[in-house]
């Protein structure tokens, strides 16, 4: 993990050349939740797939209290108090912090080396995070983490090797809101559980960035970002493909390959058609452009829909 990655939490990617979006409330039960969450994994009292020590549980407290400092720009977290331990200090503030302040300790979470150890799949504890967040109705989700499994070997006993797997996390997970649970349930939730495939890691990537604009008032970016995730999703599941190739000779090409009904070829060229008309990726010319919020959430909802469909039918024809 780079520094850099330290600092891009919600609290920063909402506040950056944008006006701040009043957060929804955390209440003190979700924050109680999660701490206890967080201890019981590493007291061993949730089975995360490894065997847990001490050591762990203390060099994670140490590294999430080193982060938040980071974040905050202080020395201490509480200044002038006086814990026993890391844990406690650093529990203390999370209780007391601002609502953004809490949820990007939920994304710092998953930037420790001792999570990496003591879970195996990063995406069992954020399904545990989102079941809390989700049975209290606090209006957010974490997505979930792509992380890319490597085998290291070694030489054991009467020369037999021994293999151990190490999983690196490429992309965070990160909160979004769930404005519209339904939309939110059926479409951009499927979508993005899709896009955590290694081989869509780009598209991940862009259509992140197309919800973090939407969040930030970005909308131009938010249009413009759609039709990249689009594109990047295209170009995987039609290897063929030239690298070169807009999105109408891909859709064309995509069509052909999964023989999907000529009908479905204009709803798959709106994303691109708005990115055309809308986003700043291309010159406006003498009039103005009118992108708003609306034609932003129009735009990632249809992104979404688009990629979901495509997947799925490509899926089905291997």
């Amino acid at each position: 993990m780079k520094l850099r990655d330290i600092f891009d939490t919600l609290s920063k990617r909402w506040s950056k050349e944008h006006p701040v979006i009043t957060p929804h409330p955390v209440s003190a039960k979700v924050r109680n939740n999660i701490l206890h969450l967080c201890s019981d994994m590493f007291y061993g009292r949730h089975d995360y797939g490894v065997e847990i020590s001490e050591y762990d549980s203390e060099e994670y407290w140490t590294e999430v209290n080193s982060k938040l400092l980071y974040q905050i720009g202080e020395r201490r977290l509480i200044p002038g108090a006086t814990y026993h331990t890391i844990q406690e200090e650093t529990e203390q503030y999370l209780l007391n912090c601002s609502d953004m302040s809490f949820l990007d300790f939920i994304e710092i979470i998953f930037k420790t080396q001792a999570i990496s150890r003591v879970c195996v799949d990063a995406n069992v504890f954020v399904d545990d995070i989102n079941a809390i967040l989700g049975q209290e109705d606090t209006g957010y989700e974490l997505t979930k983490a792509v992380s890319e499994t490597t085998y290291v070997y070694s030489h054991g006993y009467r020369s037999r090797y021994t293999s151990k797997s190490l999983s690196t996390i490429k992309i965070f997970p990160q909160i979004i809101l769930r404005e519209d649970s339904i939309v939110h349930d059926t479409v951009i939730a499927p979508t993005l559980n899709l896009l955590q495939e290694l081989r869509f890691l780009n598209a991940n990537k862009e259509y992140l960035n197309a919800m973090d604009s939407y969040r930030n008032s970005d909308y131009g970016n938010c249009i413009g970002m759609c039709c990249s995730a689009f594109e990047s999703v295209l170009k995987v599941i039609c290897p063929s493909c030239s690298h070169d190739a807009n999105a109408s000779q891909l859709i064309k090409a995509v069509m052909g390959l999964y023989k999907l009904e000529p009908f479905f070829e204009p709803s798959l060229m709106t994303v691109a058609t708005l990115r055309n008309k809308l986003s700043p990726f291309h010159g406006a010319g003498r009039e103005e452009k009118s992108i708003t919020k609306a034609k932003a959430r129009y735009s990632l909802n249809m992104c979404a829909s688009a990629i979901l469909l495509l997947v799925e039918e490509s899926s089905d024809h291997q």
